[in-house]
């Protein structure tokens, strides 16, 4: 983020449009890789999300200082929040794992009940589709 801090978000030559379009391909693409299959908590989540809007105001050049709430900033940049994102890209994944042929890995993983095997005591007992 600091490359692209120096040579694009600081750039006074390229228009918001144009730092708008490489922030989803370069950061959002590398920060929820993966993130179909993650079991995400209120905290993480969280964490994600002030990560997210911190890049958008450095985007923006809004320092903190100006009191400009999350959603005057989501409404500025035209991208939805990052749990907006999460639910998108779980529910895409969904689709994708229940249009599979039975009998594939990740459809059995999410529909077959386990004939043994347990948690160890205390633990939840969870699975990706019981999370979502």
């Amino acid at each position: 983020m600091s490359k692209l801090q120096t040579r694009m978000w600081e750039n006074k030559n390229l228009t918001l449009n144009t730092k708008m379009t490489v922030y989803p391909a370069c950061v959002l693409s590398i920060l929820l890789y993966g993130s179909e299959t993650w079991t995400t908590y209120a905290k993480q989540e969280t964490k994600l999300n002030v990560y997210h809007m911190r890049c958008f105001r450095k985007i923006l050049g809004i320092t903190w200082e100006e009191k400009i709430t999350y959603s005057e900033v989501l409404s500025k940049a035209k991208l939805p929040t990052i749990f907006a994102m999460l639910s998108e890209r779980r529910l895409r994944w969904l689709d994708h794992v229940h249009r599979m042929e039975k009998g594939r890995i990740p459809k059995d993983l999410m529909y077959e009940q386990l004939e043994r095997g347990s948690c160890p005591k205390g633990n939840p007992h969870l699975r990706f589709r019981d999370s979502c």
